[in-house]
């Protein structure tokens, strides 16, 4: 009975201990709780989805502060890369050997089709319709010279086995072959031509919409940051348990992929004490400034 007393006391001993230890973070907790509905809801009637913060998240660390993990609009916007890749082709018959290309045009033209679909599978309108036209006639344009090439070689090797009589007949039928292999090769360096001119439209709609996005995160992340700063300044105070020599982090998840497929965070660390010495709209604008806000 002694020993189970015992025992007793020292586990209450043991969690009243715990419990006196989160004490503190339960009144910061408590404090959180209130500040994160504050800035959730200023949040909410802030604007169009596309500019709105959301989905609030955070975690406390212990002599650095608190971190606020944040969505910033939807999250979902993908900037198309200034160097995105052309959608490729159909090659030039004749830049391929005899036995090579017979071989394997048709599997390269398909490969290329596919690979095409992909690419402009992300683009819509007119500039995709017409480049899957220009794809098509090239195809089928390299095959029809594979096969006008491929009898122009089975006719000159009769031409060399052939009988005197039969020369005359053989070698108009090289003849109109070769005018129409000069025919379909103008043909296709007009449609190369065509494509061309066509490729330099698809980059300039898609620098067009590069900027149209780089304008809209741009636009999402100012109005992101005055109501952050606006709302630290006006309830910032509300956190009395956050030591004066800490932080309130922000970090917006997924603000900018810019720079290729990763996406990247914009990062904003407040100090408490520029936050309870903050006052007003230029305060607001002053807090930003003191947090140096960065991508990683």
């Amino acid at each position: 009975m002694k020993k189970w007393l015992l025992s007793l006391a020292v586990a209450s001993a043991f969690y009243g201990a715990a419990a006196q230890a989160n004490e503190p973070y339960s009144e910061l907790k408590n404090q959180l709780e209130i500040f994160t509905g504050i800035i959730q809801t200023a949040a909410r009637q802030s604007g169009d989805d596309e500019a709105r913060l959301s989905d609030f998240r955070y975690t406390y660390v212990r002599d650095q502060g608190v971190i606020y993990r944040v969505r910033l609009g939807q999250s979902g916007w993908r900037f198309v890369a200034p160097d995105a890749p052309e959608p490729p082709m159909p090659p030039e018959a004749a830049d391929m050997g005899e036995f090579a290309r017979d071989l394997q045009l048709d599997v390269v033209v398909e490969q290329g089709l596919r690979t095409a679909h992909r690419i402009l599978s992300k683009l819509s309108g007119e500039y995709s319709e017409e480049w899957f036209e220009l794809s098509e006639k090239q195809r089928d344009l390299a095959w029809d010279i594979r096969e006008q090439e491929r009898e122009l070689r089975d006719i000159e090797f009769r031409l060399r086995n052939a009988e005197d009589s039969e020369k005359a007949e053989l070698t108009r039928e090289r003849n109109e072959i070769k005018r129409q292999l000069d025919e379909l090769r103008a043909e296709q360096s007009a449609l190369r031509e065509k494509s061309e001119a066509l490729k330099q439209e698809l980059k300039a709609e898609r620098e067009k919409i590069r900027q149209q996005q780089i304008e809209t995160r741009d636009k999402a992340i100012a109005n992101a940051e005055q109501l952050l700063s606006k709302t630290l300044c006006d309830y910032g105070i509300t956190l009395k348990a956050l030591p004066q020599d800490e932080f309130v982090t922000f970090i917006l998840e997924g603000a900018d992929n810019s720079a290729g497929e990763r996406r990247r965070d914009r990062v904003y660390v407040f100090a408490m004490d520029d936050i309870r010495e903050c006052s007003g709209n230029d305060g607001a604008a002053d807090l930003i400034e003191a947090a140096k806000p960065y991508y990683f």
